[in-house]
């Protein structure tokens, strides 16, 4: 998708149409906003703490989403430091595999299946399963009451974090300490964050969004279009029309282009005088090679 606001939307439909065909119960946790200043306690008020809600860009809430889904099975992309901690590289895939409720939370009762449940109280913490890990954590390290034929393979435990944000009240600034978990759902994400991956499938939402420039949106159509592996793998969920795709590259680009292309130019014909400069008999065959491609450079010219 283009926008962060896009992918939020999505990832909540996503988990509830997921919840219905599965029959699971799906939890909404909210962060928890407080002001750092004791005497800018009464400032939070609805409007501010709507706006705090409404704040999606993950440089903004430093990757502690406002409201956030949760159901056993999804998949979350990891965005805190214990990824270091446990020798996974930041954004990696993992699964929920438990959801651990505050003691005086009340238990849901007649829940329906894909309805939003939201929790009045911070979660204890989230079981993970990181994908692909092999490795196994003491039992210290994980919640006590895991039945003994659960399999441990690559699980940890994730626990609320903290961060501070900024935001503004009557022209007033005000620092936010706020408590959540530094995840995010895995199912979406912008074509920012998409750019250099590769899936086996992929749905893409190219519908030109409002006050979005048109190179920008050509060079976010074929980033889209360049994700997945095979055009059966490439599903459209809103098209981008014929002539948006049609025009030719942004200009910066094309500058850009002949510019590696003169800086090659350059480089081998430097490349090549110095070579000249040596006796003959150094690495006659690297010397063979460069005014090989230095010939068949100038030809592409």
């Amino acid at each position: 998708v283009f926008r962060h606001r896009i992918r939020v939307l999505r990832s909540l439909e996503s988990a509830k149409e997921r919840c219905r065909q599965e029959k699971k119960i799906l939890y909404v946790i909210q962060a928890h906003d407080v002001a750092t200043n004791r005497k800018d306690a009464d400032k939070i008020v609805p409007q501010v703490q709507t706006e705090l809600l409404r704040l999606v860009k993950p440089e903004k809430i430093k990757s502690i989403p406002g409201l956030l889904p949760l159901y056993v099975g999804m998949r979350v992309t990891l965005q805190s430091k214990d990824c270091v901690r446990f020798g996974l590289v930041k954004g990696c895939t993992c699964t929920v595999e438990k959801i651990v409720l505050a003691d005086r939370e009340p238990r849901p009762k007649n829940v329906v299946a894909g309805h939003v449940h939201y929790l009045r109280y911070m979660l204890v913490s989230l079981l993970l399963r990181a994908e692909g890990e092999q490795w196994t954590l003491p039992a210290t390290e994980l919640p006590k009451d895991l039945p003994e034929e659960f399999d441990r393979v690559g699980c940890f435990q994730l626990r609320p974090t903290y961060d501070y944000l900024n935001t503004t009240w009557e022209d007033e600034r005000l620092q936010i300490r706020r408590t959540g978990f530094r995840i995010m759902p895995a199912d979406s994400m912008t074509v920012y964050a998409a750019q250099g991956n590769t899936y086996h499938a992929a749905i893409a939402d190219m519908e030109k969004p409002p006050n979005l420039g048109s190179d920008e949106h050509w060079l976010a159509c074929y980033v889209m279009l360049s994700r997945a592996k095979t055009l059966e793998g490439l599903l459209i969920l809103r098209p981008a029309l014929r002539h948006q795709l049609s025009r030719k590259p942004p200009q910066n680009l094309l500058d850009e282009m002949d510019r590696l292309q003169l800086l090659e130019h350059k480089t081998l014909d430097e490349l090549v005088a110095y070579l000249n400069s040596l006796p003959i008999s150094i690495s006659d065959e690297f010397r063979t090679d460069v005014l090989a491609k230095n010939s068949a450079s100038r030809e592409r010219k």
